[in-house]
This record gives structure tokens, C-alpha cells and sequence, in this order.
């Protein structure tokens, strides 16, 4: 990749690497929020950028400030012109979140063990404005016919982003977009419930995998 200098630079002769500044790019950020309560209670900021510039973006270490703030270090991505891609802002800490299973049961169906599950997801915000929210599951996803996997209900839908309906649905990963507005905490916290179903024979086990 070569790129142009907009002007000459004077680069002292040392031994050490040198960093120069090639550009600057002003690139305007879309923020959300995302949580996946099976892993963190944290919620994370995120910005997706679009490469408006005439330069493709090579990949590399990048570093992250909010304001004056340093926020940590991240891997960008090749970033092709016209490209979206997206740069994280590290942990916000007034919003949570937290996951529940609140309900499990077992029944046979001739050959078979049907396994259904409840759960649900609360988000709270104690920001002083609303804000949007990625939150994030997944179902158990089978790699065989041996086991069929059904969501039976959620409230609210899952996304209907069509990004997502092409390329994460079908490996049982969920995705609610949610307003979260700054009352919602507390027993007024923003709630995500949703029933699954997993049929399997009889014979099989899985382990601790459902547990939580």
C-alpha cells in the first residue's frame, strides 16, 4: 500500500522506529451500547465508523480516548474505503445487566427427552439520557440432526436487522435492539424474556452445559 504525503517531513537519523502522521481523519461515529449478560454484567460502548476517506485503513494496534480519557488498546481491522467497521469505548458503568434462568422442566416424548427453558435478561440504566442497546444470547446450536433447537417465545422480538437475520440467526445467536431510557433501574429495569425448546433422544446427555 503506498500512500502520498500532503507535504514534506525532516525524520531524524536514529536507530529507533519512527511514527509520522500520514492523515488525519474526522469520521463520524453511530454509538450504541452492547451487552452479552452469559458473559460479563458489563455493558461495553461501541461506535460504528464508515472509511470515508480515500485511504484504505491497515490493520494494527489502535488506541482509544473519550474526550482526554484513554479508554485501551484494540486491534483495528483492514479497512477498505467505504468500509464500515467498528472501535470500542471500553466498560460504561451506568448500565448493567444480568441474566436469569427462571424456569426448567424435562418431559419424554416417545423417543425422545424434550428440555424447555425461561429466561431473563434485565437491563438497567442510571445514565442521565436514553440510550441504545445491543444485547446479546445464544442458543444451544447443534451441529447434527441429533438434537433440534426451537425459540418458543420472546418478548421482545429479536432483532429484525437484516445483517443479523442473515448471518447470526441461523447459528442461534439473539439480538435485541432496545431504547433504554434513564428510569428504567431497579424494579423498572428493561426486561427481555424468552422460552426455548431443545429435543434430543432420550439417551443423550449433556453435561452442565444449561445450567445458567
Amino acid at each position: 500500500m503506498t500512500y502520498h504525503l500532503n507535504t514534506k517531513l525532516s525524520v531524524p537519523s536514529r536507530n529507533e522506529e519512527q511514527v509520522i502522521e500520514v492523515t488525519r481523519l474526522e469520521l463520524t461515529p453511530e454509538y450504541y451500547y452492547k451487552a452479552v449478560p452469559v458473559l460479563t454484567p458489563h455493558v461495553y460502548r461501541l461506535a460504528n465508523l464508515t472509511n470515508k476517506s480515500h485511504f484504505v485503513l491497515l490493520p494494527g494496534e489502535a488506541t482509544a480516548y473519550q474526550g482526554t480519557d484513554f479508554v485501551g488498546r484494540m486491534n483495528m481491522p483492514l479497512v477498505a474505503i467505504d468500509e464500515q467497521f467498528t472501535i470500542g469505548f471500553g466498560v460504561d458503568p451506568a448500565l448493567r445487566v444480568q441474566r436469569d434462568m427462571l424456569d426448567k422442566s424435562r418431559e419424554t416424548k416417545g423417543g425422545n427427552q424434550v428440555l424447555k427453558f425461561e429466561y431473563r435478561i434485565l437491563v438497567s440504566s442510571f445514565k442521565s439520557e436514553p440510550v441504545n442497546v445491543q444485547v446479546w444470547d445464544r442458543l444451544p446450536h447443534a451441529e447434527n440432526e441429533t438434537a433440534g433447537v426451537a425459540l418458543v417465545k420472546a418478548e421482545p422480538e429479536v432483532s429484525a436487522d437484516a445483517l443479523y437475520v442473515r448471518e447470526e440467526r441461523p447459528n442461534n445467536l439473539l439480538r435485541w435492539d432496545l431504547k433504554v431510557d434513564p428510569t428504567m433501574n431497579g424494579e423498572k429495569a428493561k426486561q427481555i424474556r424468552y422460552d426455548f425448546r431443545l429435543e434430543m433422544d432420550k439417551q443423550m446427555i449433556i453435561g452442565n452445559v444449561l445450567t445458567k
